[in-house]
Formats: structure tokens, sequence, C-alpha cells
């Protein structure tokens, strides 16, 4: 894997990393959903595309684990894609290696990184193009994202309501997600590491106090936050112990917009699209392939 230089046009390049190694275990079949077939590619085939006909996409690189047996018969090869054996036990670790690999391969810490999932493979060029126009001259970076359309629900352990949450300011984060690579991987390190077992007999920082009937679904309750406590949903003052919807409890980040909050960026809000969705369970992989096969002009 090579990085060609930076050009004076373009000093720093946009490149595309897909995390491609997880086992999609909500999605049961043969082989991981990334991989399975629709109209006769792979998943990741038709979301790689969209990256290799995006013409400011540098590079593409799809990082899957060592001894993948699947991705050999999953992609066409293409001088823009790189293969890279560096999948981890987490999303985080993955796109770290990913990173990582850039790096080593030529690519400039401030150089951008459009992290995308491998099975969100309704993505266009167009969508691409639109974050990258949004994150290009921002000081953090951004994400494809959508207004929350529907009431939220906060559950309980029975399965039963505890609260309603306001949906004003709340968006469903999507991907790309584009930040640049030094600060995007020095984010995912301080993540890791944060979370990583504590040494024995050591409580973890941050967690939260066992016990006490004011605590709903590991948040503070909205009517019972004590004195003090901050209502569930609300942010503490400053901070990088901060986690959503708890007071206190460094949970891991889901996404890379997550590791870039703890470390006091806020990341760019990018209008994204309900087709941009992630192929998650069985009725998501018949939906995806009709939305390919219109944009194809063929029949299912």
């Amino acid at each position: 894997m090579q990085i060609p230089p930076a050009s004076p046009a373009r000093p720093s390049r946009c490149h595309a990393v897909i995390p491609s190694a997880g086992s999609g275990s909500r999605l049961p079949g043969d082989a991981p959903k990334q991989y399975r077939r629709l109209l006769g590619e792979s998943v990741v085939q038709h979301t790689v595309r969209a990256f290799l006909q995006t013409p400011r996409i540098a590079s593409v690189s799809v990082v899957m684990q060592e001894g993948d047996v699947w991705v050999a018969d999953a992609l066409q090869p293409d001088p823009r894609l790189h293969l890279v054996p560096r999948g981890g036990a987490t999303r985080a670790h993955s796109v770290l290696g990913g990173l990582e690999a850039l790096l080593d391969a030529g690519a400039a810490h401030d150089d951008w990184a459009l992290v995308h999932d491998a099975a969100r493979c309704c993505i266009t060029p167009e969508l691409i193009d639109r974050l990258i126009d949004a994150c290009l001259e921002d000081d953090v970076g951004g994400l494809l994202a959508l207004p929350l359309p529907d009431t939220l629900k906060v559950a309980d352990s029975a399965g039963r309501v505890a609260c309603t949450e306001p949906r004003e300011g709340r968006w469903l984060a999507q991907t790309p997600q584009m930040f640049r690579i030094g600060a995007l991987r020095e984010a995912l390190r301080a993540a890791i590491e944060a979370n990583a077992p504590p040494p024995p007999g050591r409580p973890k920082a941050g967690a939260a106090p066992s016990g006490g009937s004011d605590r709903v679904a590991g948040a503070w309750g909205q009517q019972f936050a004590p004195p003090g406590r901050p209502k569930a949903g609300a942010a503490p003052s400053g901070g990088s112990e901060r986690a959503a919807g708890a007071w206190g409890q460094q949970s891991p980040p889901t996404d890379e917009a997550g590791a870039m909050e703890r470390q006091g960026a806020r990341p760019l809000l990018v209008p994204g699209a309900s087709w941009n969705f992630k192929i998650t369970y069985p009725p998501d992989l018949e939906l995806a392939q009709a939305l390919l096969a219109a944009r194809a002009g063929v029949s299912t």
C-alpha cells in the first residue's frame, strides 16, 4: 500500500476508511453481512464503488480481519483500493488500524479520513461530496446525520418505558464521518485506553456507583435526579468523562464522532439521507437490493 504524495493544488487529501471486520451477528448467514450478495455483487463492493466514483477520494482502505476468507472474492481490484488486514476486536480498533496503515503508506496527519460503514451500501457520490464540501474548510470535521423524526423512548430493564426524551435537537448519526487523520487517531487511542480494563483491585475511572433507586437504565432518571445531579440526557459541564445519557460513566464510543467529542471537539452535523441506512437485519437486505436495483434500472 502506497499513497501518492500530495500536490500543491490539493495539499490535504481525502481518504475513505471502511471497517469491514465485523461478524454481523444480528444478520445470520453463511458470511458476514458485508459479504452478502446484492445484484450479484457483495455489499461492500457496492459501498466501495461509491467512493471510487468520487474524484476527490484519493484512496479507499477496506480494513478486515487477518485471514479473512471472503474479501478476495468480494471486491474488484482498483488502483485506489487497498486491503488492510488490521481489523481489531472493536470498531475503534479497526478504524485505528486503518488510519495507522494510511500514515505508514505516506498519508499526512492533516489529510482527511472519511470513515464509512461497510454495510451502508446505498451511499452515493453526491452524499460523499456533500460531506466533503461542508467539512473541508472546517476546523474539526463532521458527519452525515438526520434529525430524529420520531418520539424517542428510553426502556428499563423490563422492556417498559422508563421515560420519553424530547426529540428536539436529537440527530441520528450516519456515515461517512470525516476528520483529520492525526486528530482522529489520537481520539481513538484515548478512547481505547479509557475503556481498557483497570488493574486488578482498582475501580475504573468514572465508574457509576453501584445500586441506588434513583438510577434508571444506567442513567440518572428524569424525575428522580438527586440534588446536584443533572437530569437524564443533560450533559455534565466540562470534562472528558462525559457519556451521553449517563452520569460519570465512560462507555465505549460507538462512532468516530463520539471519540472526537471526548476530546472536546464539536463535529459538524451535515444532513444525510434516509436511504443511507446500515444493513442490520434481514429486511434491510431486501430494501437495499430494491433501492440499488431501482438506481440501476433492473428488476429483482
